[in-house]
């Protein structure tokens, strides 16, 4: 006789193996790898300019010597920067009297294992001149197609020491201002978890340092079309990332399209041969209009893989999906400029004039 137990796990096994047949007997996608041409313009990358501040390595100066002379030096050279970097970026107490201010921060900044970030920073990112020449193109897109808000300057940081808030990658200190933390970008062989922050296999992908003018563009983009759509159903939340992707891609033309939306060049190409296989996988679910925060998360977050498809399959499928819709639209109404696109908040009427409907062998 059969036990109820043993009931659940064929029950299981049979569900595992219906969801593994799907995606095998699902024809492959016949989508190019792009839809809609991405424009370039030389003139505007030789023309463009901004102010790239080394605060990374002035903070650096904090290490020793008289705390207050140096902390005084800084806030004359930096103004209200300094006390943004210390109070909010690394999350400092900022009723911390001097004394204490002083001798918590030089002694974390004396600590082996940050010491030693620092180190690898230094080497890592010696050439200010060429680190430079990797965001002028950043730069000269963003100000040709977003005039009225210009980037003027750049400035470099280290955030390592506030872990309490995470690893913060990017930002914005003012509306022309982007900063960028450089430790972020010491590669994958760099172990993260030594500094007491929880990073997995598939995150470390990002920490390559060819990913830090992607990260800064977001930083811009965050500043424009701000974060995520709180309480937005499935769909409205893939489209808004499409967006998000289309753009950066025009800030960044030459970049390849992994950079833009952080996924391996692996897990890209199972995308592009199963486009038609997610698509249909998606509508089947009925999860397009659903605003439930579990299931928005399972397809727009970041994870090894979307759950319900193949090990194959990379996280955020929503809005690699969401980008290449994105495309469709923009390539089936030609007449729409970028910024009549940002401005449409029209999510499903996006959707409906994409025509989008990947096809299958």
């Amino acid at each position: 006789m059969i036990q109820r137990k043993h009931l659940i796990f064929f029950g299981i096994m049979a569900a595992a193996l219906f969801g593994l047949l799907y995606w095998m007997l699902q024809p492959s996608s016949s989508s190019s790898t792009s839809i809609a041409k991405v424009e370039k313009d030389n003139d505007v990358v030789e023309k463009a300019d901004f102010q790239l501040i080394r605060f990374d390595r002035d903070v650096a100066t904090l290490k020793s010597g008289e705390f207050n002379a140096q902390y005084g030096s800084l806030k004359k050279k930096y103004g209200d920067w300094v006390d943004i970097y210390l109070f909010q970026i690394l999350g400092l107490d900022p009723k911390m009297p001097a004394d204490q201010l002083a001798v918590y921060v030089q002694g974390v900044l004396k600590e082996k294992n940050i010491s030693e970030v620092d180190r690898l920073v230094a080497i890592k990112y010696a050439n200010s001149d060429s680190l430079k020449k990797s965001m002028l193109p950043l730069v000269g897109y963003w100000n040709k197609y977003f005039p009225q808000m210009p980037i003027k300057r750049i400035v470099t940081m280290n955030s390592i020491f506030g872990l309490q808030n995470g690893l913060i990658k990017g930002g914005l200190l003012d509306d022309s201002t982007l900063f960028i933390s450089l430790e972020c970008f010491l590669g994958e062989s760099f172990d993260y978890n030594k500094l007491g922050e929880k990073m997995y296999a598939y995150q470390r992908f990002a920490t390559k340092p060819e990913f830090m003018v992607p990260t800064l563009a977001d930083a811009a983009l965050g500043n424009l079309m701000g974060y995520g759509l709180e309480g937005a159903p499935l769909v409205d939340q893939m489209v808004y990332w499409g967006k998000w992707s289309f753009v950066k891609k025009r800030l960044l033309p030459d970049f390849n399209d992994s950079l833009i939306i952080e996924l391996p060049g692996e897990k890209m190409s199972w995308c592009l041969k199963s486009e038609g296989s997610i698509w249909g996988f998606l509508t089947s679910k009925n999860v397009l209009f659903s605003n439930e925060i579990r299931i928005v998360s399972r397809y727009i977050n970041d994870a090894p893989f979307t759950p319900g498809m193949p090990k194959e399959s990379p996280g955020k499928i929503g809005r690699w999906i969401g980008w290449r819709l994105v495309e469709q639209y923009m390539n089936q109404n030609p007449e729409i400029t970028l910024d009549e696109l940002m401005k449409n908040q029209n999510f499903q009427q996006i959707v409906k004039k994409s025509g989008y409907k990947p096809k299958t062998k």
